[in-house]
Order: structure tokens, then C-alpha cells, then sequence
């Protein structure tokens, strides 16, 4: 199962209402683990470094009217999940079958 870190990024805590400089820890598409910044990183894994970026775990957007030429445009911009509102489900067939590493919600 691939692994990734995502460092240095300023993490929303949704749960707490605050933020703190820290990492995440993906394998395959589940967050294994959140880390403040003095905790030690794993190693030997890829990683991207977010200095001056946001990490907003499960940022869902719950209604949206999805186009599949724009869904890059959502995970581009920190979304990773959306409640497609309307429209045929047929058309996003593609969307639904993509790969979890696919650069789509």
C-alpha cells in the first residue's frame, strides 16, 4: 500500500477549532496519523513539503454541481470528497470509477 507524508503545512483542526504547524501521514487513501511538529517523521516514504500551505483533512464540499473536465479544480483546491447535488449520475460515471490516487474528489 503506498504511503505518503505531508509536512510543514498548517493543519485545520476541525474537531478543536484551532490550527498547528504538522504533518499527515497517508497510506493508500486513509489518514493514518496526524502529527504536530515536534514529533519525529517517519522516514523512507514520499513526501511533499506544505511550508506556507493548508491541510484541511476531509474537506467534504456538500453541494456541488460536479463537471468532469473541473474535478481536478476541487482536490486543487483542497477538497477531497463532494455531495454531487444534481444531475445525472450516469455523466459522472467516469468520476466514480477513477482510482483513488486519481487527482479527483
Amino acid at each position: 500500500m503506498e504511503k505518503l507524508l505531508i509536512k510543514n503545512g498548517t493543519i485545520i483542526d476541525v474537531e478543536n477549532g484551532g490550527s498547528f504547524i504538522g504533518a499527515m501521514e497517508v497510506e493508500g487513501n486513509k489518514i493514518k496519523r496526524i502529527m504536530k511538529q515536534d514529533e519525529v517523521l517517519p522516514e523512507g516514504i514520499e513526501t511533499i513539503d506544505a511550508k506556507g500551505k493548508y491541510i484541511i483533512p476531509g474537506l467534504i464540499d456538500m453541494h456541488c454541481h460536479i463537471n468532469e473536465r473541473f474535478a481536478p479544480h476541487f482536490v486543487a483546491s483542497g477538497v477531497t470528497t463532494v455531495r454531487n447535488a444534481a444531475g445525472n449520475v450516469n455523466l459522472l460515471q467516469n468520476l466514480i470509477d477513477k482510482p483513488d490516487h486519481a487527482p479527483t474528489p
